[in-house]
């Protein structure tokens, strides 16, 4: 069991660094053949947060542990809402633009809701999975469309960072091609480690690969989300904050649940969906009510002002203990 822990920690490790070394390069590589710096930051923000679910979710399904691979995705969901904006809330009262809630947060409500449908019956199909992958496009293509011309076209990176749109630092050609090759073997690498050590410690500590997938793999692979949005509230920076957990979640929705679907598709444990889904559907719901209600109130004061207090300390709190609860929860339940 040792020797599996130790898999799991370097595994992670190896994911978290190698996920920023992969979407530094790939990034780059977008600069250097003129892709708009508005749809790199989105590369930034989609692949970048949710690569180390990606893969997990595919290493994992590849090798049968489609319990792992959905435990993983769910449980980052709750983890980005009540974990890193809990406490990146409880650091710093989350302030963002209402157009993040307005066109983002219910974007990713609503996408959540058709997910959770197509799973009703336990079971991801082939169909299942196209639809749902299907969804994120859609969902991108919505997205560009419902943001201004203006924001598009700028490349002024200050500019686009005080839009809430991160852009990473500038490599040369060469060096950006050597580091989105060496990010993505390693990323493969641990992702194998990971995978390997979160069975063996499952079935050493009498757990099913559902519950090691919504507890410490989870919450390992939402330690870059974690640590960019505790930095970004730090500096002020709220909407990258947000916009990099509405971003994160749509994609582990939209991509890393339609993973197994697409490589291995078959039956998807029942617990996960009448349980685990239906909580990050009711934190979702929660994270619209603070928002909304927020919202609401600064339309009827400060009209001219773009952004507003969406989340403050007391209600990060709330969610951070949430969170405690809930991984108690599962914990406490998986072993009688």
């Amino acid at each position: 069991m040792l020797m599996d822990a130790f898999f799991i920690a370097i595994g992670l490790f190896l994911l978290v660094w190698s996920a920023d070394k992969f979407v530094l390069g790939a990034s780059n590589i977008a600069r250097h053949i003129k892709v708009p710096l508005f749809f790199i930051g989105f590369l930034v923000v989609g692949v970048g947060t949710s690569a180390p679910e990606m893969i997990v979710s595919a290493m994992a399904s590849l090798e049968g542990n489609t319990g792992l691979a959905f435990g993983n995705a769910l449980g980052s969901n709750v983890s980005n809402i009540a974990l890193v904006l809990g406490l990146t809330a409880i650091v710093s009262p989350i302030i963002v633009d209402r157009n993040i809630v307005k066109v983002q947060l219910p974007l990713l409500f609503i996408f959540s809701i058709i997910t959770f449908y197509l799973l009703l019956d336990f079971d991801i199909s082939i169909y299942d999975g196209t639809l749902i992958s299907t969804c994120m496009i859609f969902s991108l293509y919505l997205l560009v469309k419902m943001t201004p011309r203006s924001v598009i076209e700028e490349n002024d990176p200050e500019i686009l960072e005080r839009e809430g749109i991160e852009i990473p630092d500038t490599l040369s050609l060469k060096m950006s091609v050597f580091w989105t090759f060496i990010g993505m073997f390693i990323l493969f690498a641990g992702s194998k480690l990971l995978v390997m050590g979160a069975t063996g410690f499952a079935k050493a500590m009498g757990m099913s690969d559902l519950v090691i997938g919504l507890t410490i793999v989870a919450v390992g692979t939402s330690l870059p989300e974690l640590t960019a949005s505790i930095v970004a509230a730090m500096k002020k920076q709220h909407d990258l904050a947000f916009g990099n957990i509405i971003g994160s979640n749509m994609f582990n929705t939209l991509v890393v649940i339609a993973i197994p679907g697409l490589i291995a598709p078959g039956e998807v444990p029942s617990v996960a969906i009448m349980r685990d889904f239906i909580v990050v559907l009711g934190l979702t719901t929660l994270l619209l009510v603070y928002c909304g209600r927020r919202l609401n109130a600064n339309d009827r004061g400060e009209s001219g002002n773009t952004s507003f207090e969406a989340i403050n300390r007391v209600q990060g709190a709330t969610l951070f203990i949430f969170f405690i609860a809930y991984m108690s929860y599962v914990y406490f339940d998986s072993v009688g």
